[in-house]
């Protein structure tokens, strides 16, 4: 027995339904991405929302708009194809299942439905829902666990040392301050971020908790491995957040070459690499991975020309490689709150502008982010930022811009303060105005706030 036909007149776009009579990929991983976040629901292609259908959507153009669809959505969306017949026409019905992850397009934007709409999120409505997504991460609790798999004299001394730095009442118990701090629940239960921090062997619960060193840096008479390549190291390390990051950045500051620069009477010793970035990236790759991916390790590559950490997991969903600078968001806040405790994290939420301002000033290209829906990744160069002449750009600026350009050139960035004293006279609010039309037109990269804000070139201007 056949079904009977599909009658549009059934359709009428609401929560769990959208209507796309002439589908393009854009529109429709908007409307996934709403659909994945709310309550799941079908996408009907073919048909508009004043039930008219068009005939002329070809199945083999639908299926083109859900492949690019896709790969425009992070995480990934996994969809179901129908098709219907309908009395003038076919209809494609794509079935999209709500899932327990947030999903967002490439370029940042998280939407929901409301009604028959897409609807952006934003403020304090994303956040929670952003909150709510570590649950199956560092809230997540270790079943197998319990509390004698917590090391309690580490966990008294970061206590004692709590106190001596905050606010917390003096006569909170132990069990109440771990609750507080989500390093266990009430049942004493450890929950993933507990034992990352404090755990007596952490890999025994979470095996994926772990980083892979590996030195390919060419060595001569050096053997190859099975897969081909030739290495001068490598290294599997373990144990907790805090242990692992001590470790990584030891051994990654051991494998570093070292010279020496004379200044004045003065000679100093540098490594490749600024060492305060080097942890500042290993801090980053350890607090933000998502430690739900299993079977997967951070990893850290040295190569001759350049040192790459890749961190599992996607960037948090608001968050994208380019506005990471100006937003922040921790994936593992309990876990960045325990080792900013620990002495590990500086300042919270300036990480990124650390690596940016280090790298500049001691003269190195700008770090090059790379994230996808798997891991997100980090390279530092070792090759310095070339002195270079701004002529190029002589014709499309205004004389303070240039003397701008000249001194990020020689020193590596510019402050508002500097540029006034290259440019007395001129009021700060014109320079202001010059610093920000040279931002707008991808010159210059802004990193900081305030203050402490500084400019330099933004790694796509090189060379052109």
């Amino acid at each position: 027995m056949t079904n009977p036909p599909f009658s549009p007149a059934d359709l009428k776009a609401g929560p769990r339904l959208a209507l796309l009579g002439e589908p393009d990929p854009d529109t429709l991983a908007e409307c996934l991405v709403a659909m994945a976040n709310t309550d799941g629901g079908r996408i009907v292609l073919g048909v508009d929302s004043g039930q008219t259908i068009h005939p002329e959507v070809d199945p083999a153009w639908a299926d083109e708009c859900l492949r690019v669809a896709q790969t425009q959505t992070s995480p990934h969306i996994q969809v179901s194809w129908q098709e219907e017949e309908a009395p003038s026409g076919t209809l494609i019905i794509l079935q999209v299942s709500p899932t327990d992850q947030l999903h967002s397009l490439l370029d940042g934007r998280v939407l929901v439905r409301a009604g028959s709409v897409n609807r952006i999120v934003l403020g304090p409505e994303l956040h929670s829902m952003l909150r709510n997504q570590t649950i199956a991460g560092e809230d997540a609790l270790a079943g197998s666990a319990s509390a004698a798999d917590l090391d309690f004299d580490q966990l008294e001394a970061f206590r004692r040392q709590w106190r001596r730095t905050s606010l917390a009442p003096r006569d909170e118990t132990l069990n109440r301050f771990l609750g507080a701090l989500g390093v266990q629940d009430p049942q004493q239960v450890p929950t993933m971020a507990g034992l990352l921090l404090f755990g007596n062997n952490p890999q025994f619960h979470i095996p994926q908790a772990r980083i892979t060193f590996v030195n390919f840096k060419a060595v001569p008479g050096q053997e190859e491995n099975r897969d081909g390549h030739r290495y001068a190291r490598r290294e599997e390390i373990t144990g907790t957040a805090p242990q692992q990051i001590v470790r990584a950045w030891e051994i990654v500051r051991n494998e570093m070459d070292m010279h020496s620069v004379v200044t004045g009477l003065e000679r100093e010793d540098r490594t490749e690499y600024p060492l305060s970035v080097v942890r500042e990236v290993l801090v980053n790759a350890v607090a933000h991975r998502d430690y739900s991916l299993t079977g997967r390790a951070i990893e850290i590559r040295m190569y001759d020309g350049y040192l790459e950490v890749s961190s599992p997991g996607s960037l948090p969903a608001h968050i994208t490689v380019d506005n990471m600078l100006d937003e922040h968001f921790s994936r593992n806040p309990n876990l960045v709150t325990g080792l900013y405790h620990l002495g590990l994290v500086e300042e919270l939420g300036l990480g990124i502008d650390l690596i940016y301002n280090v790298l500049a000033q001691h003269g190195h290209l700008p770090p090059e982010f790379d994230a996808n829906a798997n891991r997100v990744r980090v390279r530092l160069r070792k090759s310095k930022n070339p002195p270079r002449s701004p002529s190029h750009w002589e014709h499309s600026m205004n004389q303070r811009q240039m003397e701008a350009l000249r001194y990020v050139a020689d020193e590596g960035a510019i402050t508002n303060r500097e540029l006034r004293a290259l440019c007395p006279g001129v009021s700060a609010e014109t320079l202001r105005l010059d610093l920000n039309d040279l931002v707008e037109r991808g010159i210059l990269l802004r990193i900081g706030a305030k203050r402490g804000t500084r400019y330099l070139l933004k790694q796509s201007s090189l060379g052109k």
